[in-house]
């Protein structure tokens, strides 16, 4: 393949990158409902005495909870479970005398009068999920249940669920118990301290039923995402609560009245320049730089069923009336991607994209839709929206990607079976990219499509694992590209990944670009930006030798004889001595930080007389074992070519 048509390849490969089919639940937050107060929760339901039920329930218990949310039915906005919660560094540990667990105080509500379950999950639908059930059967019990790749409910080996007490009704159930944030367990998904909102909040799945005992749910089903400790349980009302802080207006770059077409699939692109953007903002006169502090998904509820994902790119360039065209080959910048499943995304207070003259100007949104029945007259009104402030931020934000960002590999069999793939990527390009500072990472995004099955990545420092996130129950069908609960971390120089992929494969599995071939990437969301020479973005990928040879990543491929291979932690059995509930104590952070000024730090646990946030990424190491900018190669090909003689084969 010639590198000009390497080159061009990349720019599909971005397109792909962050594909995820819609499941039959919808997007993520789909069934969760904004109702302001529990007395609202059930104000819908067609059942009096079991609303009176709830609201007797509320006026006498609500007290002992912090926060409260309504998980609606995917079909029916006035069924569904209300959740309760409080956390609590009270609960004396059972190994020591004078140490104290972080315990989560619980309380689920359903329209039931036989069972209902609530779950943590790792990919917003059941494989992989740490479940509770209470059966009105048997009222004195809890059952501590998990969920593997056959999505049957399983009884844990041990129980860490404590059952408070129960209330049942003719037609309600409710049950308060209690269990610490990490058992020690590994069929128990560890609760994560998520105040910070760069943390990604906990996907949470519900379900109920009439029967004696947990039984198949049809529609009395709910998902949707919830962070423990943060005041704004409902990850919008956060976002929101957090833009009116620290920006002083948006703009929006979206379809405007567009005809979806009656074809499979359609990639459509729309444009804004300068004069378009700044009409928009209603600032007076044409400031010289704006700063992007914050990006917000806008859906057309009418059409969401067709809208697969977007990608966002900006140009520095800009004619006179501002008006950039959608092919111009200036458009090589991402910023900005979405898939169903992410919310608005706030950046940190000293971290931010700047919108002004050689840097970005224009925006080229390009959105996949997918129309697989054919349906006619539907109109799209979606895109994203942009919060600016008129205040400089400190740090500007990149993306580093590993594994196989460029599908490298495109052609190459994935393999029938079990199947896994590893790409590394050298120290020296950290090296290369770094200096002597390091950089500190705010999100981290795996993706793979439909055969992916576990997908993991590991920083190595020195010869040593530092870090390693994992999704153990990678799920395209819910959501293709997984956030990994972790906190923030840094990258020093000399670092090295290794990022895995695991596949279900069969004999005509290929890597590519569709949604029916295969990838293994890496996102990591960083500040501050980081450029090699000055010019090309800093990642590791197949067939970046061409380039920046340290920066090539190395691929190997294993087939796998057992699932075990699969290195899979969540679900196994534990040892007997870990059914005791033994625990490190966890730190109680504050609540989820909503900004209330423009300073360029971000909240942080410094003593007060400290000058810089510990996510700045010289004050020092962030290690816990456990959108940004991107070029288009296509568009930096364009550029090169003319210049340069670029005739090398890749293979």
């Amino acid at each position: 393949m010639l590198l000009s048509s390497y080159m061009i390849q990349s720019s599909w490969t971005l397109l792909a990158l962050y594909s995820a089919w819609w499941s039959s639940l919808g997007s993520l937050v789909s069934g969760q409902t904004l109702f302001n107060q529990p007395t609202e929760y059930f104000s819908n339901s067609t059942d009096p005495v079991s609303t009176q039920f709830y609201l007797d329930w509320v006026d006498t218990t609500l007290e002992r909870y912090d926060a409260s949310l309504f998980l609606s039915a995917a079909n029916n906005a006035s069924n569904g479970v209300a959740v309760h919660w409080s956390v609590r560094a009270d609960t004396p540990d059972t190994i020591t005398d004078n140490a104290t667990s972080t315990t989560l105080r619980l309380a689920v509500a359903a329209p039931a009068f036989g069972w209902v379950a609530f779950g943590l999950s790792e990919n917003g639908g059941m494989s992989g999920s740490d479940v509770v059930v209470f059966e009105a059967a048997q009222p004195d019990r809890l059952r501590d249940m998990h969920i593997l790749d056959t999505r049957a409910v399983m009884d844990d080996v041990c129980n860490d669920w404590t059952l408070i007490e129960a209330h049942l009704a003719e037609n309600f159930v409710i049950f308060e118990a209690t269990r610490v944030l990490d058992t020690g367990d590994p069929q128990d998904r560890i609760i994560f301290p998520d105040a910070d909102t760069l943390i990604a909040s906990h996907r949470i799945i519900a379900a109920w039923g009439n029967d004696e005992s947990v039984s198949y749910h049809k529609e009395n089903k709910a998902r949707g995402a919830i962070r423990w400790f943060g005041e704004g349980a409902v990850e919008a009302l956060t976002f929101e609560q957090t833009m009116r802080a620290v920006s002083i207006g948006s703009f929006e770059v979206r379809a405007v009245d567009h005809p979806v077409k009656t074809i499979d699939t359609e990639y459509a692109e729309f444009c804004l320049g300068r004069g378009q953007i700044l009409a928009q903002t209603g600032l007076d006169g044409s400031p010289d730089s704006l700063t992007i502090v914050g990006m917000e998904p806008i859906i057309d509820p009418s059409t969401s069923q067709f809208v697969h994902h977007f990608t966002v790119y900006t140009s520095p360039n800009a004619n006179e009336d501002g008006v950039v065209p959608c092919d111009d080959r200036e458009y090589f910048e991402l910023i900005y991607v979405w898939a169903p499943g992410e919310y608005g995304f706030a950046l940190p207070l000293n971290v931010g994209a700047t919108y002004g003259p050689n840097v970005a100007q224009s925006f080229r949104l390009q959105i996949h839709y997918d129309n697989p029945s054919l349906i006619a007259d539907a109109v799209d009104n979606s895109g994203v929206r942009f919060y600016f402030s008129n205040q400089p931020r400190k740090h500007a934000m990149g993306v580093l990607q590993l594994g196989d960002p460029f599908v490298g590999l495109e052609g190459q069999t994935v393999g029938a079976g079990w199947n896994k793939h590893d790409f590394t990527c050298s120290g020296s390009c950290a090296t290369m990219a770094l200096g002597e500072e390091p950089v500190t990472v705010i999100r981290e995004f795996l993706h793979m499509h439909q055969a992916g099955v576990r997908a993991s990545n590991k920083q190595i420092r020195d010869g040593r694992i530092v870090r390693s996130s994992a999704i153990d129950y990678f799920s395209f069908a819910q959501q293709g590209n997984q956030a990994v609960l972790q906190d923030p971390f840094q990258i020093f120089p000399g670092d090295e990944f290794k990022t895995s992929c695991f596949y279900k494969g069969n004999t005509d599995t290929v890597f590519g670009i569709s949604s029916q071939e295969e990838m293994c990437i890496a996102f990591l969301f960083y500040f501050p930006r980081k450029r090699i020479s000055g010019l090309l973005p800093w990642l590791c990928a197949v067939g970046y030798d061409h380039f920046v040879p340290a920066c090539e990543s190395q691929w190997s491929s294993l087939v796998l004889s057992t699932t075990i291979e699969l290195e899979r932690i969540f679900g196994t059995v534990p040892e007997e001595s870990q059914c005791l509930l033994k625990t490190t104590p966890v730190e109680i952070p504050t609540k989820a930080p909503v900004a209330v000024s423009n300073s360029n730090s971000i909240p942080n646990n410094k003593p007060a007389n400290s000058s810089e946030s510990t996510l700045d990424p010289t004050s020092g190491a962030v290690e816990r074992e456990s959108s940004g900018l991107i070029l288009d190669f296509d568009a930096i090909c364009r550029l090169l070519l003319p210049m340069t003689l670029l005739t090398l084969l890749i293979f």
